[in-house]
């Protein structure tokens, strides 16, 4: 009898003893540093690192030191040895720091020697650390980068067709619309989605020819030229003698349209 009584608290001390256990584990706090920064800058210009420490619970206390790399970027303000305290209504706590991009390269921004306390058990509750990489080139580096591209991938005038039909390469074309046709649509799409297009879309259009221009320019600046050389038919013209002598009249639809 007295063995079962003994076997009975035991069984029991375990079964308390792994309830204790397992509420303990449920309510602890989970916290971590994390870190953020943009992915790229341009060597020269000033930059904003921000460091986060934050926890499923109130904090009550962290500290860290923000390790970078020196030689490729330079502190401008912020403290990089962090040892601060909470008050029991915070979870989260933010630090910011400006750096200038030294020279091209990675620079990688982490913390080290980390620790976070949760504010009501003051246990160690840190569980990661984050870091944050900024990619820096320089002017030149970045123009080298960009497009070339300056060609059309179609080019159009509604209601007419070109001649010859359109080739990228091909920089000069004839279109003819109808009498009295007083705006024309120019259709251009540019090769590159990075290039720009001027001189397409609705243009003012006399009768005999207009000389359109379209002009894409690539990501990088080089400019190339498209011309369409639009002719508006006009009725034929009227010759007449005054005086003995012969003259050409040009004729536009709903003008002089009876020649004495």
């Amino acid at each position: 009898m007295k063995k079962l009584y003994k076997k009975i608290l035991t069984g029991a001390f375990i079964l308390l003893f792994a309830f204790i256990f397992k509420i303990d584990n449920v309510s602890a706090a989970s916290c971590r540093i994390g870190v953020s920064a943009p992915s790229s800058v341009v060597v020269g210009q000033s930059f904003k690192v921000t460091v986060t420490v934050a926890g499923s619970a109130s904090i009550g206390s962290w500290e860290y030191t923000l390790s970078y790399d020196s030689s490729k970027v330079r502190l401008n303000s912020g403290t990089l040895h962090v040892v601060d305290y909470g008050n029991g209504s915070k979870s989260s706590s933010s630090y910011s720091y400006s750096f200038t991009a030294l020279q091209s390269g990675s620079a990688t921004f982490k913390p080290v020697n980390a620790s976070v306390l949760d504010y009501a058990s003051t246990n160690e509750c840190l569980s990661s650390t984050g870091s944050a990489s900024v990619s820096m080139k320089s002017q030149s580096e970045i123009e080298a980068s960009y497009s070339r591209n300056n060609n059309l991938s179609s080019l159009s005038v509604e209601g007419a067709d070109l001649s010859p039909s359109f080739n990228k390469n091909i920089t000069e074309y004839q279109a003819t619309l109808p009498v009295d046709t007083t705006k024309a649509k120019i259709i251009a799409t540019a090769q590159d989605s990075k290039a720009s297009i001027t001189g397409a879309g609705e243009v003012d259009v006399v009768d005999g020819i207009n000389k359109i221009e379209i002009i894409v320019t690539a990501e990088h600046g080089e400019k190339k030229k498209y011309v369409i050389n639009l002719t508006v038919q006009e009725l034929d013209p009227v010759k007449v003698k005054v005086d003995g002598k012969t003259y050409t009249v040009v004729r536009k639809k709903g003008q002089v349209e009876n020649i004495p």
